[in-house]
């Protein structure tokens, strides 16, 4: 049996959204035993998945809000 450790950057997680939606984010989050997140977003997004019940359609709504918010103020650069 492994360990399963995600680390979450910023940009990956906006462009994991951008690429494959919030059921892609959410998967990479829930397949893991530990979560490894950089400053900024990333962190945010932890703090409110473990704020409340992790499989609430609700937070989910705000994750997915919050991802969204940050890749419009990334702009469209690839």
């Amino acid at each position: 049996m492994g360990f399963h450790k995600r680390w979450l950057m910023n940009d990956s997680l906006i462009d994991m959204y951008r690429d494959r939606g919030i059921n892609a984010v959410a998967e990479w989050v829930d397949g893991s035993d530990a979560l490894i997140a950089e400053d900024g977003l990333a962190t945010r997004v932890i703090d409110l998945l473990h704020e409340e019940q992790f499989n609430s359609c609700e937070i989910w709504n705000k994750v997915s809000e919050l991802i969204s918010n940050a890749s419009i103020k990334k702009g469209f650069k690839k």
